[in-house]
């Protein structure tokens, strides 16, 4: 078995639901849900270790495409480089959206076939679609200005309100990724630890907003992830890249980065290329391609 990860998760700490309710929560998900695939099949858990642990655990089972897994409490979270993603349940600040998502197939419109093996490459370009898909929900939903930043981060006023972490897994002739994702939803404490961290909503918010809110928001995610991956199959790389480009933060202008030996300069950005790698700028190095992994933003 050969796991490998690629893109990187969120940022935040703390996580509550305010629901006690599990299933009643499950079943009105349902009913907001209008997808073919996504989600259709799902678990919904008070509490895990973490849900991508548990979706590359089930990543093979038969007829486990498109499933849902979604926690009210994850304790052991997985993040970029080692890094963790705690959710704690009881919070007075924080409210998080936290699941994973299973693909067997790239193709979101029938359960999967012979000869449809999910490529490493399709892998991340569903960790782009589902960052399109994010920023679009944000946006129809709460009229804020979200952008991405490369390769997979939401921003909203510069602060990370999402992290997306995909993996890509292969076991006895068979593939699979695993989108994983959380959203911040409601106002963060100004702890050390959490300062470079948004939300969506003012704490004030009342929580019944909050629970639909939700619950909508989750709804819409992943019935756009299916229909952008409907668009990239008709379209391509080229679709993708136009509808991406316009939300890059950063765009046309000048970040400093930290490359793998801890150097530090700074690159201007100016968008993808076709393998979604980033296109920059610097005065040394000339225009040049950054690869998903190579660095991070500071």
């Amino acid at each position: 078995m050969v796991i490998f990860t690629f893109t990187r998760i969120a940022y935040h700490h703390h996580f509550v639901i305010m629901v006690n309710n599990q299933e009643q929560e499950a079943l009105d998900f349902s009913s907001r849900l209008k997808t073919k695939i996504l989600g259709q099949k799902k678990q919904w858990l008070a509490c895990c270790d973490s849900t991508q642990t548990i979706a590359l655990n089930q990543a093979h089972h038969p007829q486990a495409h498109g499933t849902l897994i979604y926690t009210q409490q994850q304790t052991q979270g997985k993040g970029r480089h080692g890094r963790h993603f705690y959710s704690a349940k009881e919070s007075h600040y924080l409210q998080s959206l936290t699941c994973s998502l299973i693909f067997q197939t790239f193709f979101c419109d029938t359960p999967k076939e012979h000869n449809q093996e999910l490529t490493p490459m399709q892998a991340i370009t569903l960790g782009f679609l589902t960052a399109l898909s994010i920023r679009e929900a944000i946006a129809k939903n709460t009229q804020l200005n979200a952008q991405i930043k490369w390769p997979n981060d939401i921003l909203i006023d510069h602060k990370k309100v999402c992290g997306i972490l995909t993996s890509y897994q292969t076991q006895d002739h068979s593939s699979a990724a695993v989108i994983g994702f959380g959203i911040n939803i409601s106002d963060v404490p100004q702890a050390p630890y959490i300062q470079q961290a948004g939300a969506l909503y003012p704490v004030r918010t009342q929580a019944s907003i909050l629970y639909a809110h939700r619950l909508n928001l989750l709804a819409y995610i992943l019935e756009q992830i299916e229909q952008h991956i409907k668009n990239y199959l008709t379209y391509g790389h080229a679709w993708l890249i136009q509808q991406y480009e316009p939300h890059m933060a950063y765009l046309q202008t000048y970040r400093p980065i930290q490359v793998a030996d801890n150097k530090t300069y700074k690159i201007k950005i100016l968008g993808l290329d076709d393998s979604l790698a980033l296109r920059a700028y610097d005065p040394i190095h000339g225009e040049h391609l950054i690869t998903t992994g190579d660095i991070g933003f500071l």
